[in-house]
């Protein structure tokens, strides 16, 4: 074999080498967004929540008088 001949089978090697690690990160990226959009959607709900959450702290905190200096003695505690 040449040294040509000998060069372009490890190129081909190579490249063979790459696709199959190309195709498993694809595999691997297709499986890490099935694992993700659950995720994606209760993070969503989750901040739906907290949203709701501190709006309902807010009315709370005016009914008793809460102001900004007492939600910061708070938030050093």
């Amino acid at each position: 074999m040449s040294d040509i001949d000998d060069r372009l089978d490890r190129l081909e090697s190579l490249v063979e080498r790459q696709r199959e690690a190309i195709e498993k990160r694809r595999e691997r990226r297709v499986e890490l967004e099935a694992e993700t959009e659950p995720r994606r959607g209760e993070n969503g709900r989750l901040r739906e929540r907290s949203a709701e959450l501190e709006s309902r702290l807010d009315r709370i905190e005016a009914q008793h008088g809460v102001d900004g200096a007492d939600q910061q003695g708070v938030a050093d505690d």
